[in-house]
Protein backbone atom coordinates (compact mmCIF):
# COMPACT_ATOMS: atom_id res chain seq x y z
CA UNK A 1 0.00 0.00 0.00
CA UNK A 2 2.83 2.33 0.84
CA UNK A 3 4.51 1.75 -2.46
CA UNK A 4 1.30 2.36 -4.32
CA UNK A 5 0.77 5.64 -2.48
CA UNK A 6 4.27 6.80 -3.37
CA UNK A 7 3.68 5.91 -6.99
CA UNK A 8 0.46 7.90 -7.00
CA UNK A 9 2.12 10.95 -5.49
CA UNK A 10 5.00 10.71 -7.98
CA UNK A 11 2.56 10.47 -10.87
CA UNK A 12 0.59 13.50 -9.64
CA UNK A 13 3.81 15.49 -9.22
CA UNK A 14 4.87 14.59 -12.76
CA UNK A 15 1.49 15.69 -14.17
CA UNK A 16 1.68 18.95 -12.23
CA UNK A 17 5.13 19.68 -13.57
CA UNK A 18 4.02 18.85 -17.10
CA UNK A 19 1.01 21.17 -16.81
CA UNK A 20 3.21 23.92 -15.37
CA UNK A 21 5.60 23.66 -18.30
CA UNK A 22 2.75 23.60 -20.77
CA UNK A 23 1.18 26.70 -19.25
CA UNK A 24 4.45 28.70 -19.42
CA UNK A 25 5.14 30.62 -22.68
CA UNK A 26 8.07 29.31 -24.66
CA UNK A 27 11.01 31.73 -24.26
CA UNK A 28 13.80 29.24 -24.62
CA UNK A 29 17.01 30.79 -25.94
CA UNK A 30 17.26 28.21 -28.66
CA UNK A 31 13.75 28.98 -29.94
CA UNK A 32 13.77 32.83 -29.70
CA UNK A 33 13.50 34.71 -33.07
CA UNK A 34 11.70 37.33 -35.17
CA UNK A 35 8.98 37.09 -37.70
CA UNK A 36 9.33 37.73 -41.43
CA UNK A 37 7.39 40.99 -41.10
CA UNK A 38 9.84 42.24 -38.49
CA UNK A 39 12.79 41.35 -40.73
CA UNK A 40 11.25 43.15 -43.71
CA UNK A 41 10.46 46.20 -41.56
CA UNK A 42 14.04 46.36 -40.31
CA UNK A 43 15.39 46.05 -43.85
CA UNK A 44 13.07 48.82 -45.05
CA UNK A 45 14.17 51.12 -42.21
CA UNK A 46 17.83 50.44 -42.93
CA UNK A 47 17.20 51.20 -46.61
CA UNK A 48 15.62 54.55 -45.75
CA UNK A 49 18.49 55.46 -43.43
CA UNK A 50 21.10 54.43 -46.01
CA UNK A 51 19.36 56.40 -48.79
CA UNK A 52 19.19 59.51 -46.60
CA UNK A 53 22.86 59.16 -45.66
CA UNK A 54 23.92 58.79 -49.30
CA UNK A 55 21.81 61.80 -50.31
CA UNK A 56 23.32 63.93 -47.55
CA UNK A 57 26.82 62.85 -48.54
CA UNK A 58 26.18 63.77 -52.17
CA UNK A 59 24.91 67.21 -51.15
CA UNK A 60 28.00 67.81 -49.02
CA UNK A 61 30.32 66.69 -51.82
CA UNK A 62 28.56 68.91 -54.38
CA UNK A 63 28.68 71.91 -52.06
CA UNK A 64 32.36 71.31 -51.45
CA UNK A 65 33.07 71.02 -55.19
CA UNK A 66 31.03 74.17 -55.91
CA UNK A 67 32.91 76.09 -53.25
CA UNK A 68 36.27 74.91 -54.57
CA UNK A 69 35.37 75.77 -58.17
CA UNK A 70 34.15 79.24 -57.23
CA UNK A 71 37.24 79.85 -55.10
CA UNK A 72 39.53 78.92 -58.00
CA UNK A 73 37.53 81.06 -60.41
CA UNK A 74 37.64 84.06 -58.09
CA UNK A 75 41.40 83.66 -57.71
CA UNK A 76 41.90 83.49 -61.51
CA UNK A 77 39.66 86.50 -62.10
CA UNK A 78 41.35 88.56 -59.41
CA UNK A 79 44.77 87.75 -60.87
CA UNK A 80 43.59 88.85 -64.32
CA UNK A 81 42.19 92.12 -62.99
CA UNK A 82 45.46 92.84 -61.21
CA UNK A 83 47.39 92.22 -64.42
CA UNK A 84 45.10 94.53 -66.41
CA UNK A 85 45.22 97.21 -63.74
CA UNK A 86 49.04 97.27 -63.77
CA UNK A 87 49.11 97.65 -67.55
CA UNK A 88 46.45 100.39 -67.54
CA UNK A 89 48.16 102.38 -64.82
CA UNK A 90 51.49 102.51 -66.65
CA UNK A 91 49.76 103.24 -69.97
CA UNK A 92 49.80 106.54 -71.81
CA UNK A 93 46.71 105.67 -73.82
CA UNK A 94 44.12 102.92 -74.14
CA UNK A 95 41.87 101.92 -77.00
CA UNK A 96 38.76 99.81 -76.44
CA UNK A 97 37.91 97.59 -79.41
CA UNK A 98 34.49 97.30 -81.02
CA UNK A 99 32.02 95.55 -78.74
CA UNK A 100 34.24 96.08 -75.72
CA UNK A 101 35.90 92.66 -76.00
CA UNK A 102 39.44 93.87 -76.66
CA UNK A 103 41.74 96.49 -75.22
CA UNK A 104 45.05 97.98 -76.39
CA UNK A 105 47.17 99.86 -73.87
CA UNK A 106 50.11 101.92 -75.07
CA UNK A 107 52.78 102.20 -72.44
CA UNK A 108 56.05 104.12 -72.39
CA UNK A 109 57.93 101.40 -74.25
CA UNK A 110 55.45 98.69 -75.32
CA UNK A 111 51.82 97.98 -76.09
CA UNK A 112 49.66 95.49 -74.23
CA UNK A 113 46.83 93.86 -76.11
CA UNK A 114 43.95 92.04 -74.42
CA UNK A 115 41.67 89.94 -76.61
CA UNK A 116 38.51 88.38 -75.16
CA UNK A 117 36.50 88.12 -78.38
CA UNK A 118 36.40 84.31 -78.29
CA UNK A 119 35.44 84.09 -74.61
CA UNK A 120 39.02 83.35 -73.55
CA UNK A 121 40.95 86.45 -72.47
CA UNK A 122 44.56 86.52 -73.66
CA UNK A 123 47.36 89.05 -73.18
CA UNK A 124 50.02 89.88 -75.73
CA UNK A 125 52.93 92.30 -75.58
CA UNK A 126 53.43 94.29 -78.81
CA UNK A 127 56.15 96.48 -80.23
CA UNK A 128 55.02 100.05 -79.68
CA UNK A 129 56.00 101.19 -83.18
CA UNK A 130 55.38 98.17 -85.43
CA UNK A 131 52.66 96.37 -83.43
CA UNK A 132 54.65 93.15 -83.91
CA UNK A 133 54.04 90.57 -81.18
CA UNK A 134 56.93 90.43 -78.72
CA UNK A 135 55.39 87.79 -76.46
CA UNK A 136 52.09 85.97 -76.09
CA UNK A 137 49.30 85.52 -76.47
CA UNK A 138 49.04 84.14 -72.94
CA UNK A 139 45.62 83.01 -71.71
CA UNK A 140 44.57 84.65 -68.47
CA UNK A 141 41.00 83.40 -68.00
CA UNK A 142 38.56 81.29 -70.01
CA UNK A 143 34.79 81.04 -70.43
CA UNK A 144 34.32 84.78 -70.00
CA UNK A 145 30.96 86.30 -70.91
CA UNK A 146 31.43 88.97 -73.60
CA UNK A 147 28.04 90.56 -72.98
CA UNK A 148 27.83 93.05 -71.39
CA UNK A 149 31.11 94.52 -72.61
CA UNK A 150 34.26 93.45 -70.81
CA UNK A 151 36.12 96.73 -71.41
CA UNK A 152 34.61 100.20 -71.34
CA UNK A 153 35.91 103.76 -71.24
CA UNK A 154 35.18 106.05 -68.33
CA UNK A 155 35.50 109.82 -68.76
CA UNK A 156 37.26 109.37 -72.12
CA UNK A 157 38.48 112.91 -72.73
CA UNK A 158 42.09 113.57 -73.76
CA UNK A 159 42.41 116.61 -71.47
CA UNK A 160 41.45 114.66 -68.36
CA UNK A 161 44.07 112.97 -66.23
CA UNK A 162 41.24 110.95 -64.64
CA UNK A 163 40.51 109.04 -67.84
CA UNK A 164 40.19 105.36 -66.98
CA UNK A 165 39.17 101.96 -68.24
CA UNK A 166 36.37 99.93 -66.69
CA UNK A 167 36.78 96.16 -66.69
CA UNK A 168 34.09 93.56 -66.02
CA UNK A 169 34.97 89.85 -66.05
CA UNK A 170 32.12 87.37 -65.59
CA UNK A 171 33.44 83.83 -65.59
CA UNK A 172 31.53 80.57 -65.22
CA UNK A 173 33.24 78.03 -62.93
CA UNK A 174 33.80 74.58 -64.45
CA UNK A 175 30.56 72.62 -64.59
CA UNK A 176 28.63 75.19 -62.57
CA UNK A 177 25.60 77.31 -63.41
CA UNK A 178 26.37 80.53 -61.51
CA UNK A 179 28.91 82.97 -62.92
CA UNK A 180 31.48 84.79 -60.84
CA UNK A 181 31.63 88.48 -61.83
CA UNK A 182 34.28 90.96 -60.74
CA UNK A 183 34.68 94.56 -61.86
CA UNK A 184 37.34 97.24 -61.61
CA UNK A 185 38.02 100.75 -62.80
CA UNK A 186 41.64 101.69 -63.44
CA UNK A 187 42.90 105.16 -64.23
CA UNK A 188 45.61 105.97 -66.75
CA UNK A 189 48.53 107.90 -65.34
CA UNK A 190 48.33 110.42 -68.20
CA UNK A 191 47.11 111.11 -71.72
CA UNK A 192 43.79 109.67 -72.88
CA UNK A 193 41.41 106.83 -73.60
CA UNK A 194 39.94 106.35 -77.08
CA UNK A 195 36.53 104.66 -77.24
CA UNK A 196 35.79 102.86 -80.49
CA UNK A 197 32.51 104.72 -80.96
CA UNK A 198 33.84 108.27 -80.54
CA UNK A 199 36.14 110.27 -82.79
CA UNK A 200 38.68 111.96 -80.55
CA UNK A 201 42.10 113.39 -81.25
CA UNK A 202 44.76 110.73 -81.46
CA UNK A 203 46.68 109.95 -78.32
CA UNK A 204 50.45 110.04 -78.31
Amino acid sequence: MTTSGCDTQAAELTVARTRSKADRPLHLSGEAGVSLIEVLTAIAMLGVIFTAAVGFYQVVVKRTEDTGARRNTIADTRTSLEKISRDVRIGRSATVGAGGASLTITGPAEKYFYDCTSGDCTRSVLNKTTNAVISGPVKLVDDVATSPAIFATVNPFPDSSAASVGVRIAQLPDGRDRAVAMTGEYALRNDCVIPSSTLLPACS
